[in-house]
């Protein structure tokens, strides 16, 4: 299994809703256009968790941002 699929299936195992943006990186916060507040998903809107992987899926590296 590959780490991205790895991290989509403890996300979705945990109900945090995330996203994935066009680099295939998995993105979890509070986004600018949500609907509602996710009782899962804590801090100020537009701060994100970013999760990057490479062409493989393999993990490369996260960073948290505004």
């Amino acid at each position: 299994m590959k780490d991205i699929d790895k991290l989509k299936q403890l996300l979705d195992s945990w109900e945090v809703p995330y996203r994935i943006d066009d680099d295939d990186d998995i993105l979890v916060g509070r986004f600018w256009d949500s609907e509602e507040n996710h009782p899962k998903v804590n801090g100020y809107n537009g701060f994100f968790t970013a999760f990057e992987f490479d062409d493989d899926g393999d993990f490369v590296r996260m960073g948290a941002w505004e």
